[in-house]
C-alpha cells in the first residue's frame, strides 16, 4: 500500500507541474477580460444597437474560443493521466487506480501536487544547475529511498523476464581505472561505434527500471543539445551521452558491503547478487536493438574479479595515466566539487546516490592505507592514492583485464586501431586529447615521484606486452 500511495503521491507532483505549463491562466484571462468588454459594451448609452450586435458576437466568438481551448486542454490533462495510470495497472498490476479513487489516494495525490507547487514558489532553481525543482525532488524520491529504487528494479523485471545465459555469454565491455584517467573519453569513442548499450544520462533518475522509464518519458525536444559537463573539463555532453550510472545497482542492494565510513572495501557481491546484475543487464540491453553492454565505471575496481566470473568472456580495459597529471586533475576535481558541493547540497546527495566518492566532499579513498599523512587538498595525496591503487591493479586483474596507456592513445595512432579489432568494432575517427592543465608543483622533494614513476613504468609495460604497441615516450 505504501508502494502504491507513494507512486500516487508523485503522480499528483507531475500533475501539478503539468498544470503549471498549460496556459490555463491565459485562456482565464480572455475569458474575463472579454466578458467585461462585452458588459461595458452594453452599458454604453451612446452606442447603436448594431454596433453593440457586432461587438457582442465577437466577444461571444472569443469567450467560446477560450472555453473550447480550455476544455481541450483539460481533457487531454485528464486523458494523458489516465493512461498513465491504466499503464502503470497494466504492466505491473499495481492498482494504482483503485488507490487514486480511494480517499487515502486522493490525499496522497492532493498531497503531491501541493507539495510541488509549494516548493515550486519558495525554492527557485539553483544558479549553474542542471536540475530544477521537480527533476529534485524526482531523483530524492526515487535514487534517495532505497524502498523505492528497489520497487522500480521489481517494476522492470517484470517486463523482461527470462533466460540470462546469453547475456553471460556476450562480449561486453567494461572500462575501469581512477577517475580522471580518460575512461570517459574511451568510454565514448567505444560508444560511438553503435554496437553497444551503455545508461545514458536520459535514463535518470530510473536507471533501474531502463524498459518501465522508456515507455513513459516523453521526448525531450533538448536531447540532444550540448552543455559542458559539471567537471569543467571542455567534455560536453547530453542526455544521449552515456555515463556511469549502474553503480547506483550496487549501492542499493549492496552498499553496506563496500562503502565504508572512512574508505571504499573491496566488494565481493554474492552468487545471489551477482545473478541480478546479470538480469539487470538483460533488462538495459533489452530496451534497445544493441545485445552488447558498455560499462564506466570506476568503482568497478574493487569487483573485478566478480566482473570476470559474471561475464567470462567480457573485455575488462584499465586505463591510466601519468602519475603527476593523473593527480592534479584528481586534486583540482576534489577542490572544484568540495566547493559546489559547499554551495549546493543536492550536488553532494546526487554523487553519493550514484556511490560517486572519487572525490569531492564525499570522497572515500580506495587505498585508505595510503592516505595517512596527508591530506586531499594535497597533491601528495593523490600520489599516494595512485600509486597504491595501480599497484594493487598490476597484481590483482583478472585475466580478462588489459591496461591501456592514455598518453599513448593520444600519441601512438597504431595503438586504437589494434584496440578496435579486439572489441570487433569500427576504428570511426577517434579524437583523444591530452589535457592542457600544467601539473601543479610538488612542495616535498623529486624523490616522491621515484614510487610512481616506477609503477607507471610497469603499467606501460604491460600495455606494451598486452597490445603488440610501443608506447609513446
Amino acid at each position: 500500500m505504501i508502494e502504491q500511495l507513494l507512486i500516487v503521491a508523485v503522480i499528483g507532483m507531475g500533475a501539478a507541474a503539468a498544470l503549471r505549463r498549460l496556459p490555463l491562466v491565459e485562456q482565464a484571462r480572455i475569458f474575463s477580460q472579454t466578458s467585461q468588454r462585452a458588459i461595458r459594451a452594453l452599458g454604453r448609452s451612446g452606442a447603436s444597437d448594431h454596433w453593440k450586435e457586432r461587438l457582442l458576437r465577437g466577444c461571444a466568438l472569443r469567450t467560446l474560443r477560450a472555453t473550447a481551448i480550455t476544455v481541450a486542454l483539460l481533457g487531454a490533462f485528464v486523458l494523458a493521466i489516465s493512461s498513465i495510470v491504466f499503464v502503470l495497472d497494466g504492466l505491473f498490476d499495481l492498482a494504482v487506480f483503485d488507490v487514486l479513487l480511494a480517499p487515502s489516494g486522493l490525499i496522497a495525490a492532493t498531497f503531491g501536487g501541493l507539495l510541488w507547487l509549494a516548493l515550486a514558489k519558495v525554492v527557485p532553481r539553483k544558479q549553474n544547475s542542471d536540475y530544477g525543482l521537480l527533476e529534485r525532488i524526482m531523483h530524492r524520491l526515487v535514487l534517495g529511498n532505497r524502498g523505492i529504487a528497489e520497487a522500480c528494479f521489481d517494476m522492470d523485471q517484470r517486463m523482461v523476464r527470462g533466460s540470462t545465459v546469453w547475456v553471460e555469454e556476450g562480449a561486453h565491455v567494461f572500462v575501469v581505472g581512477l577517475a580522471r584517467a580518460g575512461t570517459t573519453a574511451l568510454m565514448r569513442t567505444i560508444h560511438d561505434s553503435g554496437a553497444f548499450r551503455s545508461l545514458l544520462y536520459e535514463d535518470m533518475p530510473f536507471v533501474l527500471a531502463p524498459n518501465f522509464w522508456q515507455k513513459l518519458r516523453r521526448p525531450r525536444r533538448d536531447a540532444e543539445a550540448m552543455q559542458e559537463r559539471a567537471h569543467g573539463d571542455g567534455l560536453m555532453v547530453s542526455q544521449k551521452s552515456p555515463e556511469c550510472l549502474d553503480e547506483v545497482f550496487w549501492r542499493v542492494f549492496d552498499g553496506e558491503a563496500y562503502i565504508g565510513q572512512k574508505e571504499m572495501l573491496p566488494h565481493h557481491p554474492s552468487a545471489e547478487l551477482q545473478k541480478k546484475f546479470r538480469a539487470y543487464v538483460a533488462a538495459i540491453l533489452n530496451a534497445t536493438p544493441e545485445k552488447r553492454y558498455l560499462s564506466k565505471n570506476n568503482n568497478n575496481i574493487i569487483r573485478l574479479p566478480a566482473i570476470c566470473a559474471m561475464f567470462p568472456n567480457a573485455h575488462i580495459l584499465v586505463m591510466f595515466r601519468d602519475p603527476l597529471d593523473h593527480a592534479t586533475s584528481l586534486l583540482r576535481q576534489h577542490r572544484r566539487f568540495t566547493e559546489r558541493q559547499t554551495e549546493d547540497p543536492f550536488v553532494g546527495a546526487y554523487m553519493n546516490w550514484l556511490a560517486h566518492h572519487e572525490f569531492g566532499a564525499g570522497h572515500l579513498p580506495f587505498a585508505p592505507e595510503a592516505a595517512e599523512g596527508s591530506s586531499p587538498n594535497e597533491l601528495l595525496y593523490w600520489l599516494r592514492q595512485w600509486s597504491a591503487v595501480y599497484e594493487r591493479l598490476l597484481k590483482e586483474a583478472p585475466h580478462n583485464a588489459t591496461f591501456i596507456c592514455y598518453e599513448s592513445l593520444c600519441d601512438d595512432p597504431a595503438l586504437w586501431p589494434v584496440i578496435a579489432e579486439k572489441l570487433d568494432i569500427p576504428e570511426g575517427a577517434p579524437d583523444f586529447k591530452k589535457p592542457h592543465h600544467k601539473p601543479i608543483p610538488l612542495a616535498e622533494s623529486d624523490d616522491a615521484l621515484v614510487y610512481v614513476r616506477d609503477v607507471y613504468d610497469r603499467l606501460v609495460a604491460r600495455s606494451e606486452a598486452e597490445w603488440g604497441v610501443t608506447p609513446a615516450e
